[in-house]
């Protein structure tokens, strides 16, 4: 197997712990809002350990996508060292809180079950993984090795706007896919409103399947087919977009009360705020990525013709 679809499917694995730690940590902040400030404060080494394992699975993207030798030694370095320092800073905090009585327990549940042991253990691995990773930096300024070195299909402004949305548009598929496999455990009145929810967990799921294309079947390939999937998968994804767009507007004409019935659990922002935040950053950022594929494929500095043609 070679190494980068070895590091692939790492990082595929990884994405969906990543969504579940990242759906705990939005709903962390989000409780500071209904807490006295001194809950949320000791909750804090905790909320660092979810921030940095959503920050591991971006540097094993970034290491798994390079530009080129010398920007994967630097990413591997630099996101190792980071990891280095945030993880010792989250175990001696812990240390501190607990030697200080704000933690009288390694184990007092509320966040998870084994809040703050996991979050405490937690640390301990993130750890050793930037460990790894600046090792491997030191390994391989040492030892050249042979690579399938990606290419930035944007130039000039669109290399830096999209270098900005994508990871904000890979949050937002984290959430929603950390929601989604926790659904299970905290819908209410499933039966109910049956039709309305499937749709709507399919809407959920189109943010991840987005990603999947992008990371299976578009980086990485020739300029000719990469330019064909390009355009096959923004139709595909749009129309997609638009079939659950407006399962979601019929839902919400036929059964207007199915979210705040079954998934009050989920979305505590939504119902906090008393504003549908949930769906329509789905909307949004669903079918603004697809238009913006499409816009891309239509980009003169996507070559049409392989080079050698």
């Amino acid at each position: 197997m070679k190494e980068k679809t070895a590091l692939k499917i790492c990082e595929s694995a990884l994405y969906f712990l990543a969504a579940l730690v990242f759906y705990l940590l939005v709903n962390l902040w989000a409780s500071a809002t209904s807490v006295p400030f001194g809950d949320f404060a000791r909750a804090l080494p905790f909320g660092l350990f979810l921030a940095d394992s959503v920050y591991f699975l971006f540097a094993l993207h970034l290491l798994t996508h390079p530009l080129n030798e010398t920007k994967r030694i630097k990413t591997a370095e630099v996101n190792g060292a980071l990891l280095l320092i945030l993880s010792f800073v989250g175990i001696l905090s812990q240390a501190v809180y607990y030697r200080l009585g704000y933690q009288p327990s390694w184990i007092s549940g509320g966040i998870t079950p084994f809040y703050p042991l996991d979050g405490f253990i937690g640390h301990f691995v993130l750890l050793i993984l930037g460990s790894g990773l600046y090792l491997f930096s030191r390994y391989l300024r040492k030892h050249h090795r042979n690579y399938e070195w990606s290419v930035h299909e944007w130039q000039g402004h669109g290399k830096v706007w999209t270098s900005i949305f994508r990871p904000f548009f890979a949050l937002i598929a984290l959430y929603f896919m950390g929601a989604l496999l926790l659904a299970p455990f905290r819908i209410n009145a499933f039966a109910e409103h049956a039709g309305s929810l499937v749709g709507f967990f399919l809407l959920m799921l189109l943010p991840s399947v987005m990603l999947a294309f992008y990371e299976w079947d578009y980086l990485d390939k020739e300029p000719l087919p990469q330019r064909q999937r390009l355009y096959r998968n923004s139709v595909i994804l749009t129309l997609a977009g638009l079939i659950l767009a407006l399962w979601y507007w019929l839902a919400q004409a036929l059964d207007p009360r199915f979210l705040s019935e079954s998934l009050i659990a989920l979305f505590p922002w939504d119902f906090m705020l008393q504003v549908k935040i949930a769906p329509y950053l789905l909307l949004l950022s669903c079918l603004g990525s697809s238009l913006i594929a499409f816009l891309h494929y239509l980009n003169r500095s996507v070559l049409k013709k392989p080079k050698n043609a």
